[in-house]
């Protein structure tokens, strides 16, 4: 038999216990301490044998075996009542069989039931290989379970797996906001009253929840994170057959499985979005029905209502990008992990992040950097909203995020974070000319400035957008355009009598500074257009020319 110690699942001598159980062998178990899963080989005893591995349980005719001190530890099976009861205090685990069974049926039965583990497990294996997801890994471990129905509900009792649905089950309903199937909300809130269940809520391991609410026992194995997040739970409902003791060790092993499995949001073949992030894409899409669910996403993440939060956009640019699902969702999980109240998922072309900054527990800026770790890691880059009070805002600062994403990439930075604040008054003067043209919007007085200067070779333009972004002080802006005060009064004056404008004003000042931000911007926008076209003309020359 193999003794391969990177094999996955490893059995427990319960295991054995009960398939000898199950054909109705007469033998006792004598096991003192722990049982743990370490047990990958079955191996015939040897005489001469005089040490033994931890992972092979042995199999010995009582007559064969030369000293009963050597059971200080490892797993047996022994044919044949030991003559003195040294055995019978050692710390080994030991089956004791009675003396009319053979020994080689009793080897072929404990390799057989090795085997059967090591077939699962490589069902299993090959399932999370091809990212088939939780779905398939439930429907390849009904089996094992003696065919009772299993299933798999998230934190939110949404249901990510239910292979065969017995009538004796509990009844899901369809959520109209993600069109998922949920536990019904009556069954959750008596729940949430039992005493027994809600002590289930905090166990590590299999377990077993009573007959007393259901009428039937569950085998039962909370999932939980590695940052101590609950994230649902693994049920085996005792409907078929009689739930066997061994399978404990098997459920939480699947429940390993599984884990790995709601880490990559894999929940079916080919898909990598949890139910509950439906939800979420709803409120920062800002959908009309996403009001109805804001409460049950702020139980979910334990936020509140008028925590501080803060909203992110990560692009997702190119195809080899966008194709690498499991790199999107394992960063996606990163996030969550060291990000404490944050939660992160895939939206079209982006992944988006929520983080409530009073959960966090620190400034804004140590979460920059501990945000940085893990965007500058994919080399992604990011859109920031503004901080905002009010779960209920979302939406809204998603599109802060969106808009300093869009005019991050847009402007070549090689910056990773682009902050909304940066980004502001760019989009609010685009949005001003984005209808009708931007020498309508802005001011007539430019467009005489720069037809003066054209026609009789001055610098009134530049004279005046300098002494606005100067605030007007003489001295600064004289010694910015490299001029005589008394040459700065002169030009100001013809700009007033060119353009009527009264600088004292302060709406006509801005007014002006609005106009300039626009001119310059539409104009240097129109030379990289004739830039790309000339380019283009040039490209499509020079491939006639070859």
């Amino acid at each position: 038999m193999p003794t391969d110690k990177k094999i996955g699942f490893k059995l427990n001598m319960q295991i054995f216990v009960d398939e000898f159980n199950e054909r109705k062998y007469n033998f006792k178990f004598i096991n003192k301490g722990k049982d743990p899963g370490n047990i990958v080989g079955a191996r015939l005893y040897k005489p001469d044998n005089t040490s033994f591995l931890d992972s092979v349980v042995y199999i010995a005719r009582n007559k064969d075996l030369s000293c009963y001190e050597t059971f200080s530890k490892g797993s047996f099976i022994i044919i044949g009542e030991p003559e003195d009861d040294t055995v019978y205090y050692s710390n080994a685990r030991c089956i004791i069989m009675s003396e009319e069974h053979d020994l080689f049926d009793v080897f072929n039965i404990a390799a057989e039931t090795l085997d059967k583990g090591f077939t699962w497990d490589r069902s299993l294996q090959s399932a999370l290989g091809n990212f088939e997801g939780v779905d398939s890994l439930c429907k390849l471990s009904m089996e094992y379970f003696g065919n009772n129905p299993l299933f798999v509900h998230d934190a939110q009792f949404f249901k990510l797996s239910c292979p065969i649905y017995h009538p004796a089950m509990l009844t899901w309903v369809k959520d109209d906001q993600t069109g998922q199937e949920m536990i019904p909300i009556s069954t959750v809130n008596e729940f949430k009253i039992d005493p027994e269940y809600l002590n289930t809520l905090e166990t590590r391991g299999a377990h077993i929840f009573s007959e007393h609410i259901r009428g039937y026992r569950i085998l039962y194995v909370n999932i939980w994170a590695d940052n101590g997040k609950w994230l649902g739970r693994l049920c085996i409902d005792e409907l078929i057959t009689s739930i066997k003791p061994g399978q404990y060790l098997a459920a939480e092993y699947l429940t390993n499985m599984i884990k790995v499995a709601f880490e990559r949001r894999n929940i079916k073949a080919g898909t990598y979005m949890r139910p509950f992030d439906k939800l979420m894409c709803a409120v920062v899409e800002g959908k009309e029905d996403a009001r109805n669910v804001l409460n049950d996403i702020m139980r979910f993440n334990g936020w509140k209502l008028e925590d501080e939060y803060l909203c992110i956009k990560i692009g997702i640019r190119s195809q080899k990008e966008q194709d690498d699902q499991i790199g999107i969702v394992s960063t996606c999980s990163s996030i969550e992990a060291g990000i404490k109240g944050s939660h992160a998922f895939t939206l079209k072309d982006s992944m988006v992040v929520v983080v409530d900054l009073t959960m966090f527990g620190k400034s804004v800026y140590d979460f920059q950097q501990e945000f940085a770790l893990i965007i500058r890691e994919g080399l992604f880059k990011a859109g920031v909203s503004e901080t905002f009070r009010g779960f209920d805002k979302t939406g809204y600062y998603y599109k802060q995020a969106c808009i300093a994403y869009e005019y991050g990439v847009s402007s070549n930075s090689m910056e990773w974070c682009f902050k909304y604040r940066e980004y502001a008054l760019d989009y609010i003067l685009d949005k001003m000319v984005e209808d009708i043209p931007y020498y309508v919007v802005c001011s007539p007085a430019l467009e005489k400035l720069e037809r003066y200067d054209k026609d009789n070779e001055t610098e009134l333009f530049k004279t005046l957008e300098t002494y606005l972004e100067n605030e007007r002080n003489a001295v600064h802006t004289a010694k910015a355009l490299f001029i005589h005060r008394s040459t700065l009064f002169y030009r100001l004056d013809r700009i007033k009598e060119i353009t009527g404008a009264s600088l004292e004003d302060a709406d006509t000042r801005l007014y002006l500074m609005q106009s300039f931000k626009i001119y310059k911007r539409k104009r240097k926008n129109e030379e990289v257009l004739v830039t790309v076209k000339h380019n283009k003309k040039a490209s499509k020359k020079q491939k006639k020319i070859n």
